[in-house]
């Protein structure tokens, strides 16, 4: 009878940590791979990198992009997808210098309506390039995609092991 209370005790014990722990930590928003990290903003103090701002912001959307929020009116507004690493991700450059950004900030200045979210992920290949368009892509539904592929795919080639994973 004492292991059927201590197991059952475990058990609850268990589920109930399992509800608080989705609570405080939701999980991925698109994919276990896809690390999308919302509502982050970091002030970050660049020593190293000429051309970069001494001081970055870098903060996320509620859908972990970078980026400003989605528009209201989504269905009103061009929207575009950015897709690519890390030159895409743009971490060492402050929010507004992102060349995402500034892509949008030059639609904008022609009076487009135009939202440009920024789905870079710092090492991702063309590989994760397909995790964005399978998962993220179907449920953000953008109007435009635009890729940048880099060294990552390159340095997969360049090794027998990589190209074979």
């Amino acid at each position: 009878m004492a292991l059927v209370v201590v197991s059952m005790t475990l058990g609850m014990g268990l589920l109930a940590s399992e509800v608080v722990l989705r609570q405080v930590y939701p999980g991925p928003l698109f994919h276990d791979w896809l690390p999308a990290a919302p509502n982050l903003r970091m002030e970050l103090r660049n020593q190293k990198l000429r051309g970069c701002a001494e001081r970055i912001t870098f903060t996320t959307n509620e859908w972990g992009m970078r980026g400003d929020p989605p528009p209201a009116n989504w269905d009103r507004s061009f929207t575009i997808l950015t897709v690519g690493g890390s030159t895409t991700l743009c971490y060492h450059n402050d929010d507004k210098q992102t060349w995402p950004y500034q892509l949008q900030a030059r639609l904008r200045a022609d009076d487009y309506d135009v939202w440009v979210g920024n789905a870079g992920f710092n090492g991702h290949t063309s590989r994760g390039h397909l995790l964005v368009m399978k998962h993220l892509v179907p449920q953000v539904k953008p109007d435009a995609l635009v890729f940048l592929v880099g060294i990552n795919d390159l340095l997969l080639s360049l090794t027998e092991r990589a190209r074979v994973e």
